[in-house]
């Protein structure tokens, strides 16, 4: 019996080497893969920046940009240029995100969707939401004004439009669009002033109206949809200095540079003539 024993012990020894090494194997395996995958982000951004060098913007283009902000923020991306940082997704991750989650394949469906989103289509279906889920709106809406400087309850509540939902998105959605070749610059500039403009005359006229948009929009496009932070981001735009624990999270130190973009550039911005 005692050889036996001896025996099951030594094949449990051994089935647990076994296991060890197939699992050490995966690790090894699966951070070469990362590894991999980061050099081919950097490649295709390098080559994206060799082909296609991009001037630095203006202030003009980037107050147009600070309409796009908080959608850039849940991506980490730069909020004032228009050039891709090497330390983002591939350019080949973004065109399989345009893809599965808004059917961008090329210039023409890229075009069809931006414009989509220019004239609004989502906002005014939600809009007519509004007034039939008002319970929901008040609960985001204390929920997003509890205890911070900027943003007054009362002030919330005068929002009636997610305007920013579709202009925000549409800024955001222009920028991929052109890192990944579906559009030219100047297309692209084209659109993100379009977009900028529209929100510029949609809403109140207040970064605060702008936040409050874009928050509602979401929250009823996609109630289930996690958005990293998006009210902490918003938060942080306005210059609050409250955040919640579930929002404490840490910015690179570029983008807490850009993050006063919004208190730089008025809600309705006009660049000086030099």
């Amino acid at each position: 019996m005692e050889g036996l024993g001896y025996s099951l012990l030594l094949l449990l020894i051994l089935i647990g080497l076994s296991f060890l090494a197939v699992c050490l194997s995966f690790i090894r395996e699966k951070k070469i893969t990362a590894e991999q995958q980061a050099q081919k982000a950097q490649d295709e951004i390098y080559k994206f920046l060799t082909e296609q060098p991009v001037p630095p913007t203006t202030h003009q283009q980037q107050a147009w940009l600070a309409f796009g902000a908080p959608i850039f923020l849940q991506f980490n991306e730069p909020l004032k240029e228009v050039r891709p940082e090497v330390s983002l997704l591939s350019i080949s991750q973004y065109r399989q995100f345009l893809k599965q989650r808004w059917c961008i394949t090329d210039s023409e469906s890229a075009q069809v969707i931006i414009e989509h989103l220019l004239t609004l289509q989502d906002a005014h279906q939600l809009d007519a939401l509004l007034e039939h889920k008002q319970q929901e709106v008040q609960q985001y809406l204390a929920a997003f004004t509890a205890d911070n400087d900027p943003t007054s309850l009362e002030e919330a509540k005068k929002t009636s439009s997610t305007y920013a939902w579709d202009t925000a998105r549409a800024i955001a959605v222009t920028r991929w669009c052109f890192w990944c070749g579906y559009l030219t610059e100047e297309t692209m500039w084209r659109y993100i002033k379009q977009a900028a403009q529209t929100a510029q005359t949609c809403g109140l006229g207040s970064w605060v109206d702008y936040s409050v948009s874009i928050l509602l929009g979401q929250k009823l496009s996609e109630p289930k949809r996690l958005h990293r932070n998006l009210d902490s981001d918003l938060l942080r735009l306005l210059g609050s200095s409250v955040y919640s624990p579930r929002t404490a999270d840490h910015l690179p130190p570029a983008r807490e540079y850009e993050i006063a973009i919004w208190r730089e550039f008025d809600f309705i911005y006009h660049a000086k003539a030099f």
